[in-house]
């Protein structure tokens, strides 16, 4: 291997050129496109980036430990090595060309990783240095972005990303034909080609990917036109994943407490699509004196949209009661929740207070308070004052014992101690 130290003119950067002999490709690390052409460049200006993603195809832990260009025309610009690639992880760097004389160049850029024993991988590369004198009226043909990478997509469903062309040429660029290559790939929004793009003006298509199958895929679309740099090619990727269609609840059960008999509570229960596929609510069934839902029925959620599912216990007797909501869908794991609630009746009783009126002139009005424990604590009964010397409790249940105290108030609204407690059972 022979290295040359060249400083680069346009860039100020200290490069290396060097001269590799390639090792044997190892399989689990791939790299995509394998070969990048940037075509005519004129001499001394620097080529818009063209994308390289490499995956980690096996199931186990990858580094690159460098990315390096044999020629210092072709410029990497990547992350700070070391670069780790999980099990089946990829990463993405970009290659420009900046040619220093009207000449072909033939280069390679090699990617080295920590693979058992070392390994290598290698990227051919391309370009044509041209004068200025002879790029004035040519076509340039550029995408953005170079490269689609569409992540997981369910089986069934489908991810579009929009590609956007340029021509930053001088003369009309002409695109003749659109390779698509790659399971599940295709495009959508194509002008009708032949189609012709204008010196600065562009338009647009959209890449698709909608999986037939589980697992990574690669691809690409290939254009052909009378650029320079054609084919211009847009490398894609996507992994297929199988469909989970999962809706959970929270919370999982309600509890409603004492409701009184000829009233009602309601409670809300959160839903949501846990899945990757959309989750639809057909309906939902109830169990249980006095429950009821609304509120989900006919909803389609989209992977993690929420839903709220409302829950009313109105009891039609007294006593505990326990009931259950179950939500059908096409969720693998359509939810149910557990509910209870005791139904209180009210009471017919009625407990009398009389207290000794003050002899004090301040005092305006009586609060009366109520606890159902000795000493309190005690809540006030009326929000204003009472003006007579004597209270009728109309609220009381039967089975509970109640605890009073009267507080006489003066025209500042201030509260004089606590009388004397007592007490009344309901039976």
């Amino acid at each position: 291997m022979r290295k040359t130290r060249l400083a680069h003119p346009s860039l100020g950067l200290l490069l290396v050129a060097s001269v590799f002999l390639p090792m044997p490709v190892r399989a689990g690390v791939g790299v995509n496109p394998t070969s990048l052409s940037f075509g005519s460049v004129t001499v001394n200006t620097l080529s818009s980036a063209a994308s390289v993603v490499v995956t980690n195809n096996s199931g186990q832990t990858v580094s690159i430990l460098q990315v390096l260009s044999s020629l210092p025309e072709f410029i990497v610009l990547s992350p700070a090595m070391p670069i780790t690639l999980g099990a089946h992880g990829s990463a993405s760097f970009q290659v420009m060309f900046q040619p220093d004389a009207a000449l072909t160049f033939n280069g390679s850029i090699i990617l080295n990783t920590s693979r058992k024993g070392g390994s290598s991988q290698t990227i051919s590369v391309s370009g044509t240095g041209t004068p200025a004198a002879f790029s004035a009226s040519q076509p340039q043909l550029g995408a953005n972005p170079s490269s689609a990478i569409f992540g997981s997509v369910a089986m069934g469903n489908s991810n579009s990303q929009t590609i956007n062309l340029t021509n930053s040429g001088t003369a009309a660029v002409s695109i003749s034909q659109a390779n698509v290559s790659g399971a599940g790939f295709s495009i959508t929004g194509m002008p009708t080609l032949p189609m012709t793009i204008n010196p600065g003006y562009s338009t647009t298509f959209n890449a698709v990917f909608a999986p037939t199958t589980t697992g990574g895929v690669t691809g690409s679309v290939s254009l052909l036109s009378n650029a320079p740099n054609s084919p211009l090619t847009i490398a894609l990727s996507g992994t297929g994943v199988a469909v989970t269609n999962l809706l959970s609840a929270n919370p999982t059960s309600l509890s409603f407490n004492n409701v009184n008999d000829a009233s009602s509570s309601t409670l809300n229960v959160t839903l949501t699509n846990t899945g990757n596929s959309n989750v639809t609510i057909s309906s939902v069934t109830v169990s249980g004196a006095g429950f009821s839902a609304t509120g989900v029925a006919g909803t389609t959620l989209t992977p993690s949209q929420t839903a709220t599912l409302r829950v009313t216990f109105a009891p039609t007797a007294a006593g505990a009661v326990s009931g259950n909501v179950s939500v059908v869908s096409n969720a693998t794991n359509s939810p149910s929740i557990a509910l209870s609630g005791t139904g209180v009746q009210l009471s017919s009783h009625t407990v009398g207070l009389t207290w000794t009126a003050s002899t004090s002139t301040d005092v305006v009005g009586y609060n009366i308070y109520r606890g159902t424990t000795t000493g309190g604590p005690y809540s006030i009964l009326d929000s204003a004052a009472v003006a007579a010397d004597a209270y009728t409790d109309s609220t009381v249940q039967s089975g509970l014992t109640y605890f009073y105290v009267v507080r006489s108030v003066d025209g500042t609204r201030t509260e004089s101690a606590n009388s004397t407690e007592v007490s009344a059972t309901i039976q």
